[in-house]
């Protein structure tokens, strides 16, 4: 009888000092890690259920391009990006925002309730820390720390999903959320999950608007004794402030103010880069929304 098959390598630590066969170049590495990560856990892909009888529009357009692999992304780019366009999270048109600014895209996070879609924005999110972490080694957190309310299964998910893509580094990272209203009898506190003391934690929400809500999630962490050392979201608008003479955006402020790096899955560059490839009247007003409102950051 011939004796059992080894069980498959991880993707990750399965790399030492002694291969020869890894690219010399970071990028090169970065991009060969992501084809094995590809090949072990592919990104989910969310189909629509919905159908139509219209001409192509330009978010089916866009769809279609990506499905043949025209897009210039990353794969779990690609991958998030397809299902926020298939499941209508990402739609092209003309939306009155708050500020009164009339943008040519809307973003709505609230739409990830799908199993199908938790599993494909917690694979993004997961995706863009563990490349951040190969090129910035020093990157490391103890806690993925959700504010209430949408950040909280976002938050969730993610840790299931670093665990499953990297046991040995990422096993043993918690989760954890803040109560709008501190309990008074139980447990009690405002905090839910794991404990913040003396622990490094990483701030994850779908996106940054004014940075009112993210200032108030580090205000949290500092007052339980965290460390916060980085903030990450689903889709980093890249437009400055409502304001006069303002010229950064609330992500640029959130960084520079907190002095830690905020990633995104996707940014503005990323839909008007994959745009380009479909053309069309959104594309042209993707590109005059970023000339009126771009932040300088």
């Amino acid at each position: 009888m011939d004796p059992p098959n080894p069980p498959p390598a991880n993707p990750i630590t399965a790399q030492t000092p002694t291969q020869t066969d890894e690219p010399d170049d970071l990028n090169a590495r970065i991009q060969a890690l992501q084809a094995r990560l590809d090949a072990m856990h592919p990104l989910p892909v969310v189909k629509s259920s919905q159908t139509s009888n219209n001409a192509p529009n330009t978010a089916e357009s866009l769809t279609t391009a990506i499905s043949a692999s025209a897009s210039l992304l990353p794969d779990y780019k690609r991958s998030f990006l397809h299902s926020c366009l298939s499941a209508h999270v990402l739609t092209f048109g003309i939306y009155t925002l708050k500020s009164g600014r009339r943008s040519p895209y809307f973003f709505n996070a609230g739409l990830f309730h799908r199993a199908s879609l938790l599993r494909s924005i917690s694979s993004a999110y997961a995706h863009t820390l563990i490349t951040y972490s190969i090129s910035n080694p020093g990157f490391k957190f103890d806690i993925v720390f959700g504010p209430a309310y949408k950040g909280i299964p976002l938050a969730t998910a993610t840790v299931d999903k670093l665990a499953e893509l990297d046991e040995r580094r990422y096993g043993d990272v918690s989760f954890s959320f803040n109560r709008k209203e501190a309990k008074d009898h139980g447990e009690g506190g405002s905090i839910v999950g794991a404990g913040l003391r003396g622990k490094r934690v990483l701030v994850l929400d779908d996106v940054i608007t004014a940075g009112t809500a993210m200032r108030e999630a580090c205000g949290i962490i500092a007052k339980e004794g965290g460390s916060l050392v980085g903030v990450i979201v689903a889709l980093d608008r890249m437009e400055r402030m409502p304001g006069d003479g303002v010229t950064t955006s609330a992500i640029g402020q959130v960084r520079r103010e907190f002095g830690v790096p905020v990633l995104s899955i996707i940014t503005l560059n990323d839909l008007i880069k994959e745009l380009r490839g479909v053309g069309g009247t959104d594309l042209t007003r993707m590109e005059e929304y970023k000339r009126s409102y771009g932040a300088s950051d």
